[in-house]
């Protein structure tokens, strides 16, 4: 929530989580991957709608 609705960078939110920058882009990433396979069973991957590659 931190890095996309609140648009914050890596660094300030890998301060306030007290963890480092790669553990945040790993949770990120997890994140992504695991809402992509979700919207992916609800049928929205046909749509064009899913991409897995994230850019940081």
């Amino acid at each position: 929530m931190l890095r996309y609705w609140e648009e914050m960078d890596v660094a300030e939110t890998a301060k306030i989580m007290g963890c480092s920058d790669g553990s945040v882009k790993t949770h990120c990433s997890r994140a992504v991957h695991a809402l992509a396979t979700e919207l992916k069973k609800q049928g929205l991957g046909k749509l064009g709608l899913i991409k897995l590659e994230v850019s940081e």
